[in-house]
Parts: structure tokens; sequence; C-alpha cells
């Protein structure tokens, strides 16, 4: 039974010293080498383009993009994740994220590109990653086709052209699982460390997010790892302290220099991780004021991930994750766990990579909020699961037979799959289902007459599979699409008049305006980098009182409030954070129509604030 994973390179005697058949099996696997590199090479500019073609065409998303403009402008900002100037309020995650893009706005401006770049960098970076992982296990065929695979998943592409930090999270867990195995093949405890170390860096960029490869992760460090078990023991500890220290650090702030943390029911980062970022995710968050941040995008169910309805999640990772499921099943009945087990570091990855998988489908189909994004946790497992089982099932084809039927059966089933999943027609379209349709006969055909070599094989069905997700890919990149939030979003010729009224008219208040929203605030802050004073914690509770606000305006601290109309909805009309929007239409001045802004039900509105009943503080 052939080994899963590579054979470790041996030195290269002299050319003298070998004989002919020895140059011959020296200049091939030369020859494999350059064609690896070349191959992933064009895996990589398949990954850049995929990520980087168009993508300032892509929307912003004002919350984070206010985050990292105010972080630009202090350091306390910067180390708080402060939203606005004023450090009033933090956004709902660490900042370790919006570090990245700080820097990178610092560097180039701030600007569309420059938001994106240090996420499509690490979109990129976890393609070799993977690459690099799998060829460690199962040899650089099954590194290629992963690396493919992740390359061309449209969830991975999504996200990667998306401004949200799940690109960084995957990234940094795919590195974890890189380490890992490094340090049980070099049996180095260091790297087992910096494994522990990376995965307290992804719990920083998304929290609970990041557990989705808990359990994988740590089977496969106790499974692989030889060493003494006290290593163990310290990358455990290393990943609890990297993982909460900025948490608690920032509990040890004095309380007036501590923002309140946005999302959290008491202002505190413990709170806003555990619950808001955690336990809310699961069960489903309360409604909030934006009805796109409370919205849940599919039913919790057993078949949600293979879903076709909007976000077509069957598109985005469902199939692909279908396939590797059953691949990997399929290859380890090929192969054997006990052929898996004389390689301990090889059974260990194949146990993580089924803990992986398990784990996150069981978590996705139940959780009851589910973003789109959030399942970029899962595509590294999915992409290596895909992989390794085409690459294997082909292999063991030679000894036996019926593999390659299985293995070109699969492919076929789920590449038919997908076809049903598609929705918009075209041309794009057509051409990749007439791709499909004829690598799927050579492919039937040549398996029947027993005239396919194992590599070509292991080709036509990986293509066969990533057929329909490389096309969906393309539709996110023509577009524009991402799954970023754009709450508070203006059109930028709005957003300029409101800017320009605001600033002639605010004289010397402190704050731009008050805001009834974070998000309603980002956009302000975004454009003009000012003081916005919060009034809500996104629709649960007020962060201004009526009491205070109205003591705000009497100092002549703010002048303008800018309300969104969702308060306005009987829906939302008695939720706890439209009291002081309430408040602000009944004794401000609506300047909407002043300003230059639309006026009508469903916009943005303008009052110039007052402590007056708005009937008596109109000019007759």
């Amino acid at each position: 039974m052939p080994a899963l994973a590579s054979d470790p390179p041996q030195p290269t005697p002299p050319p003298a010293a070998l004989g002919d058949t020895a140059r011959m099996r020296l200049s091939a696997a030369a020859d494999a080498t350059v064609w690896t590199r070349v191959t992933l090479i064009a895996i990589v500019g398949v990954a850049i383009a995929l990520r980087v073609v168009a993508v300032a065409r892509v929307p912003p998303d004002p919350f984070y993009d206010a985050a990292v403009r105010t972080m630009g402008g202090s350091w306390h900002a910067f180390l708080v994740g402060a939203l606005e100037p004023g450090a009033r309020v933090a956004v709902d995650k660490p900042p370790l994220d919006l570090w990245l893009q700080v820097a990178s706005t610092q560097l180039f401006g701030f600007g569309r590109v420059s938001l994106q770049l240090p996420i499509i960098i690490a979109g990129v970076a976890g393609v070799v990653l993977l690459y690099d992982l799998v060829r460690r296990i199962a040899g650089r065929g099954a590194g290629l086709a992963a690396a493919l695979v992740l390359a061309t998943l449209p969830i991975a592409v999504l996200t990667d052209r998306s401004d949200t930090m799940d690109g960084v999270m995957t990234t940094l867990l795919v590195l974890t699982a890189w380490l890992i195995v490094r340090a049980a093949q070099s049996r180095r405890p260091w790297l087992l460390w910096a494994a522990g170390a990376t995965a307290g860096l992804a719990f920083e960029v998304k929290l609970f997010e990041s557990l989705i490869a808990a359990p994988a992760l740590a089977a496969l460090a106790l499974v692989a790892w030889r060493g003494p078990k006290r290593h163990l023991l310290g990358a455990l500890a290393t990943f609890v302290v990297v993982a909460l220290v900025w948490i608690t650090a920032m509990t040890l702030l004095p309380a007036s220099q501590r923002p309140y943390a946005l999302g959290s029911s008491n202002g505190t980062e413990w709170n806003v991780a555990i619950s808001y970022n955690g336990l809310s995710r699961l069960k489903g968050l309360p409604a909030r004021l934006d009805p796109q941040i409370g919205a849940h995008l599919t039913n919790p169910g057993p078949t949600r991930l293979l879903g076709s309805k909007t976000p077509a999640l069957g598109e985005l990772l469902g199939a692909t994750t279908l396939a590797a499921v059953v691949l990997c099943v399929l290859a380890l009945a090929a192969v054997g766990w006990r052929s898996l087990r004389r390689d301990r570091t090889t059974a260990a990855a194949a146990l993580a990579l089924a803990l992986w998988l398990l784990f996150g489908i069981v978590v996705y189909s139940g959780m009851q909020h589910l973003h789109a994004r959030y399942l970029a946790g899962l595509a590294p497992a999915a992409a290596a699961g895909v992989g390794v089982g085409v690459v294997v099932l082909a292999r063991e084809s030679t000894r036996r037979r019926w593999l390659a039927f299985a293995c070109a059966g699969v492919a076929a089933g789920v590449g038919a799959f997908a076809a049903t999943l598609v929705h918009q027609g075209g041309t794009l379209r057509v051409f990749v289902l007439a791709v499909l349709a004829a690598l799927a006969i050579v492919l039937a055909v040549g398996v029947a007459l027993r005239r396919v070599a194992w590599p070509l094989l292991a080709v036509a069905s990986l293509l066969v599979i990533v057929a329909i997700p490389a096309a969906r890919s393309v539709d996110v990149v023509r577009t524009a699409a991402n799954d970023a939030g754009q709450a508070g979003l203006m059109p930028p010729a709005i957003q300029r008049r409101l800017s320009s009224y605001l600033i002639a008219h605010q004289g010397s208040a402190s704050d731009e305006a008050a805001a009834d929203s974070p998000y309603t605030a980002a956009a302000l802050v975004v454009h003009d980098g000012r003081p916005v004073l919060v009034l809500d914690n996104e629709g649960t509770r007020p962060l201004v009182s009526i009491a205070q606000l109205r003591a705000a305006i009497q100092r002549g601290q703010v002048r303008y409030a800018l309300l969104a109309p969702v308060c306005l909805k009987a829906t939302y009309r008695g939720l706890p954070g439209c009291r002081v929007s309430h408040w602000v239409r009944a004794h401000g001045v609506n300047v909407t129509a002043e300003a230059g802004l639309p006026p009508g039900a469903g916009r943005t509105a303008l009052y110039r604030l007052s402590l007056r009943p708005a009937a008596a503080s109109r000019p007759r």
C-alpha cells in the first residue's frame, strides 16, 4: 500500500556515480518538480485574478471602514478599536484585523483598494499554505488539487473580496495546521508553541467563529506530536494567553479611557465576545435597529448547506463540501485505516480533516444566525478533502479498477448537482455546462475502456467538480458581489451634500452630528473623519440618555442629528434604542431638504437639535 505522504528528499549523489536508470529517475523527478512549480504559479495567478480584478467596484463596509479611519488618527483609538474619533464606542470585534488595514491605509492612502489589500494578501497566502500543508500529508498532486479548489471556491473568493475579517481568520487557521504538521515532522517544540499563538490570533480576529477548526487542530496536535506532552500544554497555554490578551487589557483600562463595546449588553469586551459574537450567533440575535444586522439568511436544517436559495450556499460551498465528504470516505475505504496508521502524522491529518468537516457541517447546519461569510471557516477543509480524495482514489485505481468508476461517478454526480443550483443564464454558464458535460463523457468512456492514466483521471475529475464553483466565482467578480454589511452606506453625491452642510453649519460644536445608530454614524466618520455622538447600541439600548443629549445640546457640543427611518416602522418603534430618536423628532427641526438630501419615507433624515418641542421651535 503506497504511503499518502510524499517521501522525504534524499541527498543527490554526484552525476558520475549514477547509472543510466538513476539519472533518468532524477531527471523525471526534476521535471516533476518544475511542473509542480509551474502549476502552483498558475493556480496562484488564478487566485490573485479572482481576488483583485475590479475589486475597487465592490461596495465598502462603512462600519469597519470608519474604525480603520478613526484608528489611523490616534494611538488610543488604534489600541481600543474605536469606531469614531471621540473614542466613546468601539467596534464589536478585537481590532487585530483592522490593524492590518490601518497599516495599509497609512502606506497607500485611505481607499477601497488599500482597505482590501491585507485581506487579498491573506487569501492568496492561504492558497499557498494549503498546498504545502496537503503536500506534506498526501503528496504534491493532492496539494495542487487542494490549492486549486480553494483558489476558485466561491465562498473564499467572496470573503477575500469583502471588507470583512473572515479571510484573514481562515488563513490563520491554515497556518496553525501547517505549523502543527511541521512541528510533528521536525519534532521542533517551538513550532508547536507558534501554532498555539497563531490559533490565538485567529480567535482575536473573529472570536468564536475561529473555533470551528478547534477540535480538528487539537486532534492533529495530540495525535501527531511525539515529543514530551508538556509542549502540548505549553501550546495550549500560549493559545489562551494570545487569544485573551487584548480583551483582558481592555478590561484593565480605566473606565474613562475604555469605549463602550458595541453589540454588548453592558459595554464590556467580555460580553461582546461571549454573548454577542458567541452564544447569540448560535441561538439567534435579537431584533436590531437595522434589519440587515439581525436578518437570518437561511433557515437551519440538515440540508441548509446544499440550498439554492439566496444566498445559494450550495454554490458557494455546499457542493464542494459534499464532494469532500464522499471522496474522503471512499479514499479511506480504499487505503484502509491500518495503512494510515503506519504514519502517525498522516493518521492525525486524516482524523483532523474528518473532524473539521463534521464539526463545521453540524454547527453551520444548526446555528440560527448565519451569514454566508461565516462559512469561510469550513473552506480549507472542503478544499483539502476534495484534493486528497480525488488524488488518492485516482492513484489507487491503478490497482483496483472500481475506484476509477467511483472517482468518476462522484465527480459527475457532484458536477450535475452543482449544475442544478445554477439560476443565472448567459454565455459563460452555457460554456461551463458544455465543458462539464464533455469532461464527464470523456471521463466515463476512458474509464470504461481502461485507457485513462490515473493523473488524467484525477485532473478530469477535479475539473468536473470545480467547474460550476469556478463559474460562480467569476460571477462574484463580474457583479462586484460581497458579503460585508452596507448598513448606513449612502450614495457618494448625497454623502458629499450632507457633509458640506454639516461642516458649514455646525459652528463650534465638537461633534459633527449625533447619529441614532453606529451604522448611521459610520458613513459620516468614513467621509469626514470627525467625532460623531452615537446615541444607540444597535436598537437594544440607548448609549446616550435624553437627559445627556439635552445637556450636550445646551453645552453646544452637538447641533444636528442624523436619523435612519427604521424607528418609524411599527415593527421597531417600541425598541428601547428608539426612545432618543423619537425625542429628536419631537424637538428637532427637520432640515433634510435644506441640506439637499432626498426627502420622503425610507430616507435618512437630518434634524437641527433643539431643547424645545418642534412646533414651538419652527420659524413662523
